[in-house]
């Protein structure tokens, strides 16, 4: 899955990286959809040749 940071660009986020949020994802399957606001932390890869930044501890905002 990608992401748009503040500037535009896209950063990955794996479904492990979405904080577990019970009343949007009652059975515990974590996903995002298109428009969604959220929050995260940015992280950098080192040595990372294709994928330089990913996203973790991502929260929903609001639908």
């Amino acid at each position: 899955m990608v992401l748009n940071d503040e500037k535009d660009n896209h950063v990955f986020v794996h479904f492990s990286s979405i904080l577990l949020d019970k009343e949007r994802f009652p059975n515990t399957f974590r996903f995002l959809k298109q428009g969604q606001k959220v929050s995260f932390d940015l992280l950098e890869i080192p040595n990372s040749t294709d994928q330089k930044q990913v996203a973790e501890n991502v929260i929903v905002l609001s639908d």
